[in-house]
C-alpha cells in the first residue's frame, strides 16, 4: 500500500514535521523539518504557527496525507517529569497534539499516536535508543542527506511507525 504520511513530534518550543511519500520499504521524504517558536511568545501564538506551517504542509501535499501520526505523549509526559519540567510544559505539548487533532479533522486525515517504544523499534532500534541513534536511522531510512535536527528525526520516525500502524488497521477491515 503506497500513500502520504505526515509524522509530528509534538512541541510548542520545537514540533518536528516530516512528509513522507511511499510505502511498506521504500520511503522518500518531502519534508523533514522543525518548527520553531521564540521563548516569551503567548503560548496561543506559539500554537498558531504550529498550526499555521502545518497546515501550509498538509495542502500543498497533493495528494493529502492519508494519516497523521504524532507521538503518544502519556511517555513523553513522564519524560518531562525525570527532566525536572513543570507540568505546565506537558499541558503546553498536549495542546499541540490537540491542534493537530483538528487539522487532521479538518483535512479528512486519520489521526493515529505512536508510542516512542513503537516508533523506535520500527527503525530496529532499542527502546533507549539515544537521539543521535535516532537520527542516523532516519537518515539511512530515509536516503536523507539535508539538515535533520532530533525533532524533525522524530517526526520521520513516528511518520513510519503511524502509516505502518495505519495501513495495517486498513488492511484488516
Amino acid at each position: 500500500m503506497r500513500g502520504r504520511v505526515l509524522g509530528a513530534d509534538p512541541g510548542y518550543a520545537a514540533c518536528g514535521v516530516a512528509l513522507l511519500d511511499g510505502g511498506a520499504q521504500q520511503w522518500r521524504a518531502l519534508v523533514l523539518e522543525t518548527i520553531r517558536t521564540k521563548a516569551g511568545q503567548p503560548l496561543a501564538e506559539r500554537l498558531y504557527a504550529v498550526w499555521r506551517r502545518v497546515g501550509e504542509i498538509i495542502m500543498m501535499s497533493d495528494p493529502k496525507p492519508a494519516v497523521i501520526a504524532v507521538e503518544a505523549q502519556a511517555r513523553a509526559q513522564a519524560g518531562y517529569r525525570e527532566r525536572g519540567l513543570s507540568s505546565d510544559n506537558a499541558l503546553a505539548v498536549r495542546e499541540v497534539t490537540g491542534l493537530l487533532r483538528a487539522l487532521a479533522w479538518q483535512h479528512g486525515t486519520a489521526l493515529v499516536e505512536v508510542e516512542p517504544a513503537t516508533w523506535r523499534a520500527c527503525l530496529g532500534l532499542r527502546s533507549t535508543a539515544p537521539k543521535a541513534q535516532v537520527q542516523r536511522a532516519v537518515r539511512a531510512r530515509l536516503g536523507w542527506e539535508g539538515k535533520l535536527d532530533e525533532h524533525a528525526a522524530d517526526a520521520g520516525a513516528v511518520a513510519l511507525a503511524g502509516y505502518r500502524h495505519f495501513s495495517s488497521s486498513a488492511a484488516g477491515k
